[in-house]
């Protein structure tokens, strides 16, 4: 009877086979699942939240930690009303527990909303806790559009502005207020508001656009912030320049359907390194010829437009310094069948589908291709085919983006030499890793220790 020695090199070749497969499946992994870089779009606008459940959180802090915290204790008058005030929406401040007591968070980073057709004019105090900063704040009208009596939602809205007087706002949200011009009273002089990262002014009447744009003063902001306006129908932004705001980080107009002509004074503000923002607008809006001019010889980090906006000012035959990323969004078939010269400096490309265009997918992948053909420039290292239909995209095996990956492999492979392809927020990996069957690899590794294990022995 043959006897079989297993030799020692043998059970290394094996344990090496095991040890390389792991870390194999293991870049696979991590290749299908990592995230994408956030920041999906030009402006995040967060919706209001609208439970009406409060939620409490607490953290406990060790004394050496209470620096993130207010000096003033749960006792004090104005933390009593600021507290009794955002419970009145639905939301519970940040607390911390410490050894001096309960305090409110310096910081609270959680979104919150303050619904004003849920409080009276004495819910609101004269002065909210001195020193805390909000991250991320709503300020909300009415979502049915509706109110008992308009007047006393003003006095309500001019209240809490001048209370927030006592604090830092970093994102600051007004919206949902449609009330007629009879309804706004005048404010004697421009209420200031310490904002630091932005100002949106969304889901608004006209005749309110121009109210609160005298109504506020961001002339004493000291850092850079964007302005965003989104659905409104309002014709002009002309009374953006009552806000006095010194320096902008960034513009953004989106949604405002009766928009008659872009001019550049806010423009001016932003174009240093800083965001643009123009799409869904008026098909007939025009662009001034000095607006132009600004957004020609800016210098953007980031941009997101209207594809029939950009070809407008491309006819000047002069190029648009885009330093990052830009997003171009597709609103009819014109726009795809009209390519223009390369894009100088983007290095992220967004190809967007609107939600009215009226192609499918495929379609729209073999016409977004041909229009990168021509546009394309070698600085482009990540292009994104954004798709709002396809939010069911959540992996590189799901169809759409096997679709994308065998029509870019067949026909334009080497467009895509050093850039990486996006499908909404997942990596459509161009150069799969093939899928190893576990089985069947550890089949293949028992039948290569057997045979060589054999052919020792033999000998």
């Amino acid at each position: 009877m043959a006897q079989f020695n297993i030799y020692p090199s043998a059970i290394y070749a094996g344990l090496s086979v095991l040890l390389i497969t792991g870390i194999i499946q293991c870049l696979v992994y991590y290749h299908r699942n990592r995230k994408p870089e956030e920041n999906t779009g030009p402006v995040s606008h967060n919706a209001p939240k609208t439970s009406g459940e409060v939620t409490d959180i607490t953290e406990t802090l060790d004394s050496a930690d209470t620096a993130w915290t207010l000096n003033s204790n749960i006792s004090g008058g104005w933390t009593k009303l600021t507290i009794a005030l955002f419970k009145k929406s639905g939301n519970m401040l940040m607390m911390s527990d410490t050894v001096q007591g309960l305090h409110i968070m310096k910081i609270q980073k959680s979104g919150l909303a303050l619904y004003l057709d849920r409080m009276g004019l004495n819910d609101i105090p004269s002065r909210i806790e001195p020193g805390i900063v909000f991250c991320d704040l709503s300020i909300v009208g009415n979502w049915r559009g509706e109110y008992a009596t308009h007047e006393p939602i003003v006095h309500r809205l001019t209240k809490l502005l001048w209370a927030l007087g006592s604090v830092h706002v970093k994102t600051l949200y007004i919206e949902k207020f449609h009330l007629p011009e009879e309804a706004l009273s005048p404010i004697d002089s421009g209420i200031p508001i310490p904002i630091t990262k932005m100002l949106s002014i969304n889901n608004v009447s006209n005749t309110f656009l121009e109210w609160i744009c005298m109504a506020v003063d961001l002339s004493k902001c000291e850092e850079a912030i964007i302005l965003e306006v989104a659905e409104c129908a309002t014709p002009s932004i002309a009374c953006l320049t009552h806000l006095r705001l010194r320096v902008s980080s960034g513009l953004s107009l989106a949604k405002l359907p009766n928009l008659k002509i872009l001019d550049p004074p806010l423009l001016l503000l932003a174009c240093n390194n800083g965001l643009l923002a123009l799409y869904k607008l008026s098909s007939q809006v025009r662009i001034a010829t000095s607006a132009a001019m600004v957004i020609i010889e800016g210098n953007w980090h980031e941009m997101h437009m209207d594809v029939s906006i950009w070809n407008a000012i491309y006819k000047t035959e002069r190029s648009i310094l885009v330093k990052e990323k830009l997003t171009l969004n597709f609103r009819c078939l014109k726009d795809l069948s009209n390519p223009q010269k390369p894009l100088p400096g983007v290095k992220h490309l967004v190809i967007q589908h609107s939600v009215g265009l009226n192609l499918t997918y495929k379609a729209f992948f073999t016409l977004a291709m041909e229009w990168l053909v021509v546009t394309d420039s070698k600085e482009i290292n990540k292009v994104t085919i954004h798709m709002m239909e396809l939010l069911v995209v959540e992996s590189d095996d799901d169809i759409p983006c096997i679709e994308l990956r065998k029509l870019v492999k067949n026909r334009w492979s080497a467009l895509f030499r050093g850039k990486s392809l996006w499908l909404n927020d997942v990596n459509v990996a161009l150069l799969p890793v093939s899928k190893i069957s576990v089985s069947g690899l550890m089949n293949t590794i028992r039948g290569s220790f057997r045979r060589k294990t054999h052919r020792l022995n033999m000998k």
